[in-house]
């Protein structure tokens, strides 16, 4: 069976203006996404990773087109969703994409009912389920394994766990294929954490869905995602197969971050003390003033002068499906 690529990111990029003086005028740029391509294969989960402000939940919004883009193509089920002019053929498009967002107490209306929450996308994309708004919110419930008498309850009358499966029922309202995850679990207790992830797995098994997942934590990702992105101030620096990243890091901060893994269990010890990079002192470079060359090198142990500081490293195939951008490796 040939490999099939559900959505195709080619050189997106993402800028917000900074504007000053009374006339608004733009004086600069935040660069929150900047020259990014990935591909996410279907049924999939593909993982982005990286600290906070790295322009990871960004790159989701865009994707789903909370965001225009700025620059580069959204390629989804072989149609270039940057160019379609036609707003009906838009939505025809976009009601197969959904987003999940980090915290669902934020994220659900606060003044209308769950049976109006989860049914809000039939209403958005002209939906027609061939049933009563009752029966389809109370089936939406039971797939994230909520009673349907849940359908009458206001947000705050829920757990943090019960608003989740809410906003993973609102998502699936549409019959979406693929599913943007962004920081799915980061609001709620490690008790339900096991929880919300064991449910998105059933899941994707029972519907075929895939999922782009953004999370700061990769000990989530190590136990659920096929392939994984390493994200750093707005650029991918690295990609590959899990197992294949996990085990064999190539770029320093990649290393740092697996260094940095809360260890738990015994045996995670010698994972984590393999790498022995602890992450660089220092904060992630301002989006709207980046520094040249590598983004990373003015925290990175093993920056060449005159090189890292002068262009940006171009993403190198190391090993099949296994890229870095670093001239570690070029």
């Amino acid at each position: 069976m040939t490999e099939e690529y559900i959505l195709q990111v080619v050189n997106l990029k993402k800028y917000f203006p900074i504007t000053a003086g009374v006339l608004s005028k733009i004086v600069g740029w935040i660069k929150a996404v900047d020259d990014v391509s990935f591909n996410v294969l279907r049924g999939s989960t593909y993982a982005v990773v990286g600290e906070s402000g790295c322009g990871k939940t960004t790159l989701g919004r865009t994707i789903v087109g909370i965001y225009e883009p700025t620059d580069g193509r959204v390629i989804f089920e072989g149609v270039d969703l940057t160019k379609i002019k036609d707003k009906k053929k838009a939505l025809e498009y976009k009601r197969k994409l959904a987003m999940v967002f980090q915290d669902p107490t934020s994220s659900l209306n606060p003044r209308r009912k769950i049976i109006d929450i989860v049914t809000t996308p039939l209403d958005i994309y002209k939906l027609d389920r061939g049933k009563n708004k009752i029966k389809v919110a109370g089936e939406l419930l039971k797939l994230v394994e909520l009673d349907e008498t849940f359908i009458y309850r206001y947000p705050h009358e829920l757990s943090g766990g019960q608003r989740q499966r809410v906003a993973i029922a609102r998502a699936l309202a549409s019959e979406p294929e693929l599913i943007i995850l962004d920081e799915p679990t980061s609001a709620l207790d490690v008790s339900v954490q096991a929880k919300i992830l064991q449910l998105l797995e059933r899941l994707q098994k029972k519907l075929n869905l895939t999922y782009v997942l953004i999370t700061h934590d990769l000990s989530v990702v190590k136990h659920v995602a096929d392939y994984v992105a390493v994200m750093y101030a707005g650029k991918l620096v690295e990609e590959g197969p899990r197992e294949e990243l996990f085990n064999n890091p190539l770029h320093p901060y990649t290393r740092a971050l697996l260094s940095a893994i809360p260890v738990i269990l015994p045996e995670e010890v010698n994972f984590v003390s393999r790498f022995k990079v602890p992450l660089p002192s220092g904060e992630p470079p301002k989006l709207s003033d980046p520094p040249p060359g590598c983004r990373f090198h003015p925290r990175c142990p093993n920056a060449i002068k005159g090189k890292c500081d002068a262009k940006t490293p171009p993403f190198t195939e190391v090993k099949k499906s296994h890229r870095v951008a670093c001239y570690l490796y070029t």
